[in-house]
């Protein structure tokens, strides 16, 4: 099911992407929104999949729900990003994000079993925001140098984007928007959009499926100390 969720909003983001004749300028939030409902919509199956089949301790919980998306994470880009080169783009990033999308998510199941539901909502959102964020300030950081542009007789001789805008990128990825702020230019917009066209979705497609599950699942798991049922030994 997890598998599942990752697909179908590669697929919705694809089919609209190539039958809605939009603006791109509209297509983006409109992505991102259907993006977040599906994503909002599963969540809730899996807080439901999660307190029926809770896996013991908040490490496992974190690998069981991460290693899956993985390895469809690599297979969608490969396939989409058409080839080895474009994995190898993407890989900063997606490592990155596998690999600290992991702790939150073993840092929010600890604290859900230890009954702080709440902190472990705000830690595992505000982790998952932040994980995002920055795998996608890695991915086009590794890709695309930062200014200013080499100029030869009024042309530029090299894509550049400034750094000062990092924080922004996830947002302005799945809004094509810079809320108003100088930087990033429209070009720069342009070029950060083409070149993380699927990893922005893809984490806004997983994180709350994941959370939910992890949070749920170490919810639902037995306190480490219970005592046994009776007749079995201690």
């Amino acid at each position: 099911m997890l598998v599942s969720a990752v697909v179908m909003a590669v697929v919705v983001n694809g089919f609209l992407a190539t039958t809605v004749s939009w603006s791109t300028r509209a297509q983006l939030p409109l992505l991102t929104v259907l993006t977040a409902a599906l994503a909002l919509l599963l969540a809730r199956f899996a807080a439901r999949w999660g307190r029926r089949s809770a896996l013991a301790g908040p490490l496992r919980t974190a690998l069981g729900v991460m290693l899956p998306v993985g390895v469809t994470a690599v297979l969608l880009e490969y396939v989409l990003d058409r080839g080895t080169q474009g994995l190898i783009r993407a890989a900063p990033g997606l490592v990155s994000w596998l690999t600290l999308l992991t702790l939150v998510l073993w840092g929010a199941s600890a604290l859900a079993g230890r009954g702080r539901v709440r902190a472990a909502w705000w830690f595992g959102v505000l982790g998952a925001l932040v994980v995002a964020d920055v795998s996608v300030v890695l991915t086009v950081v590794n890709a695309i140098p930062a200014g200013p542009q080499t100029v030869v007789d009024g042309l530029p001789q090299a894509d550049t984007v400034d750094r000062i805008s990092a924080p922004l990128w996830l947002f302005a990825s799945w809004t094509d928007w810079s809320f108003g702020f100088p930087r990033p230019t429209p070009w720069e917009l342009f070029l950060i959009t083409d070149l993380v066209e699927v990893q922005p979705y893809l984490y806004l497609a997983v994180s709350p499926y994941a959370l939910a599950y992890a949070v749920n699942a170490a919810r639902s798991a037995p306190p480490a100390d219970a005592a046994p049922p009776e007749g079995l030994p201690a």
